[in-house]
């Protein structure tokens, strides 16, 4: 499948039902990038970046944390961190 980032997806984990993102990965999406928590404008991903990097080569984690503008708990990136979509 392939990767999905939306706000306020990951507000728990713990349960599948409760959340959006776990629930998209348990059933196969490769990557995510989720909220606990609203970031604020600021601190949203550029998906120009996102899927710039992604088609470059890079994996999913570099890829997500090159985008995440600034690190903090309130953005969690799931998935396989290995994922490159076939070119």
């Amino acid at each position: 499948m392939g990767v999905c980032v939306d706000p306020l997806t990951a507000p728990t984990l713990n349960r599948v039902e409760d959340s959006w993102a776990a629930n998209a990965v348990e059933h196969g999406l490769c990557g995510t990038i989720a909220n606990v928590y609203d970031p604020g404008d600021e601190v949203y991903i550029s998906m120009a970046n996102l899927y710039r990097y992604l088609h470059s080569g890079f994996t999913w984690a570099e890829t997500a944390y090159m985008c995440i503008p600034g690190l903090s708990w309130q953005s969690v990136v799931l998935g396989d961190p290995l994922y490159r979509p076939m070119r």
